[in-house]
């Protein structure tokens, strides 16, 4: 059946081959990149830190021996934007709220017949929409400008506990040999140990 196509169109299996892996081959990317801003309208999807914590981060810093390489007022910049974000997110919800409010409001008068409430009520929809999307695209200008400076900071340490195996590991009647790779706690019990602050964070 294929081999009758292809006599009746005049195209050759490798020509067909060809054109197949050409739409199949090129991956399908999206136009912009999640950590840099190609319009007006892009937001970036990018959490470098889903949550926030300065001390997490100049921990971090220290840890890395980084501190030196930052300004100082860096993370606090970073908080401030921050809690900026936190208060238009909350004046945004308020926003919402008043336009179902609203709606609610042009219902009941819509079934009441009010023309005159109805045309105060159009007139309310249109600051409400007005003061929402702007505190919307302050939030989405605050955000991004937050993801970048977020961006230049390395990631926080996870934060990995350290533990010895359980003591009956160490028990006196169990050799070595029988654990390869095992500390025997008679063996550190008399040992001082130096542990670099940053360890905790490793």
């Amino acid at each position: 059946m294929l081999r009758h196509i292809l006599r009746r169109k005049a195209i050759s299996p490798l020509a067909l081959w060809k054109s197949f892996e050409s739409t199949t081959s090129k991956p399908v990317l999206p136009e912009g990149s999640t950590l840099h801003r190609i319009n007006t309208h892009f937001t970036p999807l990018v959490e470098s830190q889903p949550e926030f914590n300065k001390n997490d981060l100049e921990a971090s810093l220290f840890a890395r021996g980084l501190m030196k390489l930052y300004s100082e007022n860096i993370l606090d910049a970073i908080e401030m934007k921050n809690l900026k974000l936190d208060f238009v997110k909350k004046d945004i919800e308020y926003w919402e709220d008043q336009r179902l409010d609203v709606h609610a409001k042009f219902q009941e008068a819509e079934r009441a017949g009010d023309k005159e409430r109805l045309e105060e009520l159009r007139e309310a929809a249109k600051t409400i929409k007005r003061e929402k999307n702007r505190h919307r695209e302050i939030y989405r200008f605050v955000a991004f400008n937050e993801k970048e400076e977020l961006l230049q900071v390395p990631n926080r340490l996870r934060d990995v506990l350290r533990s010895l195996p359980d003591e009956s590991w160490f028990s006196t009647d169990i050799s070595v040999e029988n654990l390869p790779g095992v500390i025997k706690f008679f063996d550190i019990v008399k040992s001082t140990v130096h542990a670099h602050p940053a360890d905790q964070y490793f």
